[in-house]
């Protein structure tokens, strides 16, 4: 009898399939620097989870010197808007990952600021799970950048409320599950 084999997908199909790939890859016409920024996309695809520790955020401070990979993600948050609905298939990991690295840059810091407050008025108008992302970058990142500082200030107070409407969330998830099983162990 022959064993059955799962494998995963490769990282380069991984790094393919990451909505920030393709929408960098339709931004980017220049193929010396889609080479540049698919291999930073590949180092995206390796992370499971977005930033949560301050080394997590400074994984990006390998990027923060490339100008050109900033310029296009810059260009890139000002076009791809979070959202909560899962349906849509947001990369809340590659989109992260990207804040972290333009909020640890100083090359276009104005540009970058005010991008990184229109995504915080963003987050706030729509009440975005997401703001919860954004509070923590800032919160995390904002020692070393004081001028972080105001748009963590924003966020608090509404991202502990949506924090709390995801732990209640999750809370009525998880007692669902339980009677389903109770009901299923019964059966």
């Amino acid at each position: 009898m022959s064993k059955t084999v799962i494998t995963g997908a490769t990282l380069n199909e991984m790094t393919e399939r990451r909505p920030v790939t393709i929408k960098l890859r339709a931004m980017i016409t220049d193929e010396i620097l889609w080479q540049r920024v698919w291999l930073y996309c590949k180092r995206l695809a390796k992370f499971i989870h977005a930033p949560v520790s301050l080394k997590d955020y400074q994984r990006m401070k390998d990027y923060v010197d490339d100008y050109e990979l900033i310029d296009v993600l810059i260009q890139l948050v000002s076009e791809y808007m979070p959202t909560d609905d899962f349906l849509a298939n947001f990369d809340t990991i590659g989109h992260s990952y990207v804040i972290a690295l333009l909020s640890q840059t100083n090359y276009r810091r104005k540009d970058i600021l005010k991008s990184l407050d229109f995504l915080v008025d963003y987050a706030m108008d729509n009440e975005l799970r997401y703001a919860v992302v954004l509070h923590r970058n800032f919160e995390r990142l904002e020692k070393d950048y004081p001028d972080l500082e105001s748009l963590e200030n924003r966020l608090r107070d509404f991202a502990n409320l949506k924090h709390d409407e995801i732990m209640e969330t999750m809370r009525k998830n998880r007692e669902a599950h339980e009677e389903r099983l109770k009901r299923k162990s019964r059966n």
